[in-house]
């Protein structure tokens, strides 16, 4: 014996089965009934997120639009939920079916399966649930209830997601100055480390001159160790105290004695030729 709640149980069955199929199928939205006709001008969704745009009647459009409810609550909520600002008008609105459920449509099974032009109507309470996402600054005004407390849970999500929204654009305006701060930072340093690098190569430039001043310094002292002694050098160098050699006494005695005393002073003093005094010479000829 078949009971009422097992009629009902294979009822319930049946529809779901139904449901599935024509869920599945890939033209649903064709079997959606809409507000709009061949006289309808073009204008864009009401949902403040959403992109799509009615442009001219299309039976094979891939969105359906409908009108905004006449129940005053209910267009309120419909408001609020397209988060739209407060002078919207809403009587010559619509919006599109990627904000509706398929269990937001009336079903009719017998003509679903019989009439395939049969056109599914939108419920009387159904309100737009899907794809609300990308939330504006703007809609604050329709988040907070007179007293400025989120009394609605959408309301609430909504005001925590504004909220997050603004803590991101601070820190996003903070990371700005302080990246125009570093690249300040990083002017001045490559501005300090040019100036560097050109202060190294004039060293080096210099260091470069100097060696090379030595070097010929060094090969014009060995010219002059071939003609004279180290004493004579220091002379021609200007040193003061000069220290001579035996040799170089002993060079200077014979100078003397092979001359007289005019020409020995004629070769030191005129000629510059670098020998010791005579003073100096009778002093090491007498200890000798």
């Amino acid at each position: 014996m078949i009971t009422n709640r097992t009629k009902r149980a294979e009822i319930r069955m049946r529809k779901k089965v139904v449901a599935e199929i024509l869920e599945s199928v890939p033209e649903y939205i064709k079997k959606v009934q809409c507000d709009t006709t061949l006289w309808t001008q073009p204008f864009k969704c009401a949902v403040i997120s959403c992109r799509n745009v009615f442009q001219k009647f299309d039976v094979n459009a891939p969105q359906k639009f409908h009108n905004f409810p006449s129940n005053p609550e209910l267009r309120t909520v419909w408001l609020q939920r397209c988060r739209v600002k407060s002078d919207f008008n809403p009587d010559s609105a619509k919006v599109c079916t990627d904000h509706f459920l398929p269990d937001d449509y009336e079903r009719n099974f017998k003509e679903e399966m019989v009439n395939p032009l049969f056109k599914r109507k939108l419920k009387s309470t159904a309100v737009p649930s899907q794809r609300l996402e990308g939330v504006e600054v703007s809609i604050v005004d329709f988040i907070n209830n007179e007293d400025g407390v989120c009394d609605i849970p959408e309301r609430a999500e909504v005001r925590r997601a504004v909220d997050e929204n603004l803590l991101l654009k601070e820190r996003y305006k903070k990371l700005i100055e302080e990246k125009e701060l570093l690249f300040g930072r990083l002017t001045d340093y490559e501005r300090k480390l040019n100036s560097k690098k050109k202060k190294f190569h004039a060293i080096k430039t210099q260091l470069n001159k100097l060696s090379q001043r030595s070097n010929f310094a060094k090969e014009q002292k060995n010219l002059l160790t071939q003609v004279f002694s180290q004493s004579q050098i220091n002379v021609l160098l200007g040193k003061k105290k000069v220290v001579w050699s035996n040799d170089d006494m002993a060079l200077a005695f014979t100078l003397r004695q092979m001359g007289n005393k005019e020409c020995y002073l004629y070769l030191k003093n005129t000629l510059n030729i670098p020998l010791p005094s005579l003073c100096c010479i009778q002093k090491w000829a007498a200890s000798k």
